[in-house]
């Protein structure tokens, strides 16, 4: 922030973007470490000895707060909880599912450390949970407030003259940049729940986040969820900061998929089958598809699985949603292809801010293969010009497979293809031609710029598909040619896809609630309801 403070001093801290991670503390975590919050699948794999599992399933970083802090991160999402000792005390640790293995005291002060030596760097720690190990049948405990209150203490005790207090800011969550470093303090420690009580108040902060948000085990459905929010936080601004997980969350699908990947864990699947570890809820069925293969179609069945059958193990996840999203599974068994406008979370966050959506504070998964803070940085000096593009899905199959359905194919390899569809566009301003029938490529797109063409450039969109010849895609009122300033202001992106999805048609788009549908040959078989705006249908 320091390197950038005069684009961002006087600003609010909820009107910059400020990258972080998620579940900060879980690099501590080592296998066989005890579990504090007992998921049933984690609960039952510590039972029959297969602790791997959710060692696999439980880190979400590999490195430090030190290093974390040094790669530009200025958020951590910290989770505690306490381990009884011997002596009736607490021994407070980090933790996700498993428990960290250190003593806190060395991390916080790593924070502590980084704060004294970069005092004109903003640091937010998100501290929460406040857990101990479920007894009784309780998948948690929680501390009493006597056992809280050592916490604060020690939390007090390594950092407390670099914490912002409440009083410096006359109780302001929400302050600029300037404002808050000129309190000469520069970690702004926030929890949930009430702190009263707490003799040490001033210097916590109730956590004032806004966010709406739920758990996502692939990328596309992370894209989609998480826009949504961002739409409503665009559409009801509030003087509070806002939080977003940036980061798949793995389930039992996830589970089964990195299990299923690895030879190796031939045993470790018999057993969880045996147990009936896998047997309830909505994935039962993927359960006893899983319980009934034979060893050496495993690895081909995890293939099949879309995403969540990728990766061997948490960190392996995030390190491909972030670098490539869904292209990373086997493409050609599903009619739901990548999306072409973010490849995985890195391309996400720079397509949020170049449509000018409320991206404030993100949390990442293996923050090693995340370009967040490069995409933090540019937002925040004004480097991330509003864009809007043109996005050629390409040519997609009929029919998926679900593991709801334990993997029955559903037209899928038996689908239809609508093929050699083409895309191209052309730019004029002034009746002059400025591009000329560019062509987009299959799985390729075309992004405008505020400002790369003069403020009356208008873009024309055509489609061809076989023996079709070259259709427009029109807006609604049957014109062609749409302004490209204007798309940018009210974010209408277009994409353009050709399949067959068992109705003889394919589909075009424009924005993200909009649909209109068009056969293989080009003529328009549907329309979109009068209450569909933007831009119009696709008239090939």
């Amino acid at each position: 922030m320091s390197e950038i403070y005069q684009h961002i001093k006087d600003k609010k801290l909820s009107q910059i973007v400020i990258p972080g991670t998620h579940d900060s503390g879980s690099y501590d975590i080592e296998q066989g470490n005890p579990l504090v919050k007992k998921e049933d699948i984690f609960t039952k794999a510590y039972e029959l000895g297969f602790e791997e599992i959710v060692f696999n399933w439980d880190k979400t970083q590999t490195d430090d707060f030190k290093a974390q802090l040094e790669a530009g991160f200025r958020y951590l999402d910290l989770r505690v909880a306490g381990l009884p000792q011997a002596d009736g005390k607490l021994k407070y640790v980090w933790f996700h599912s498993a428990a960290g293995s250190n003593d806190l005291t060395t991390s916080l002060q790593q924070i502590a450390d980084f704060a004294s030596n970069n005092p004109d760097e903003i640091v937010l720690l998100e501290m929460s949970r406040f857990h101990k190990p479920g007894t009784d049948g309780n998948k948690v405990d929680g501390m009493t407030e006597v056992e809280k209150q050592a916490f604060f203490d020690k939390v007090v005790s390594v950092m407390g003259d670099r914490m912002v207090t409440k009083s410096s800011l006359a109780n302001n969550f929400n302050p600029t940049v300037s404002q808050l470093l000129s309190t000469g303090k520069n970690i702004m420690v926030m929890i949930s729940g009430n702190t009263s009580n707490n003799p040490h108040d001033d210097k916590f902060w109730t956590n004032g986040f806004r966010y709406k948000f739920k758990g996502e085990t692939n990328p596309e459905g992370l894209f989609n969820e998480r826009l949504g929010k961002l739409q409503e936080y665009l559409q009801d601004p509030q003087d509070t900061m806002s939080y977003m997980s940036a980061a798949v969350t793995p389930d039992t699908a996830n589970i089964i998929g990195g299990l299923l990947r690895d030879p190796g864990s031939v045993g470790m699947i018999t057993g969880m089958c045996s147990a009936g570890a896998f047997a309830t809820g909505p994935l039962a069925p993927l359960a006893a598809a899983v319980c009934g293969l034979a060893a050496p179609a495993m690895p081909t069945f995890a293939a099949s699985m879309s995403f969540e059958g990728t990766a061997s193990n948490l960190i392996e996840m995030a390190k491909k949603a972030n670098r490539e999203g869904m292209d990373s599974r086997n493409n050609d068994l599903y009619t739901s292809l990548p999306s072409v406008h973010h490849q995985g979370i890195n391309d996400m966050l720079r397509w949020y801010v170049t449509r000018g959506y409320p991206l404030n504070v993100f949390g990442v998964d293996d923050f090693t293969s995340s370009t967040g803070v490069e995409t933090a940085i540019k937002a925040n000096m004004g480097g991330l010009k509003r864009r809007v593009g043109v996005f050629f899905q390409g040519d997609g199959k009929d029919g998926y497979l679900s593991y709801t359905d334990a993997y029955t194919t559903t037209g899928g390899i038996d689908g239809k293809f609508c093929t050699s569809h083409q895309l191209r566009y052309s730019v004029r301003s002034g009746g002059i031609i400025l591009v000329n029938d560019t062509r987009i490529g299959d799985g390729k797109y075309v992004e405008f710029e505020r400002g790369q063409f003069p403020p009356d450039a208008e873009v024309r969109i055509q489609a061809s598909s076989p023996g079709a010849g070259w259709h427009n895609v029109s807006k609604r009122d049957g014109t062609v040619w749409r302004n490209i300033e204007s798309m940018i202001d009210n974010r209408q992106d277009v994409y353009v896809r050709g399949a067959d999805q068992g109705f003889g048609y394919g589909k075009a788009w424009a924005s993200d609630d909009y649909r209109a549908h068009v056969n293989c040959f080009g003529n328009i078989v549907g329309s979109p309801s009068d209450s569909e705006d933007n831009l119009g249908y696709a008239g090939w």
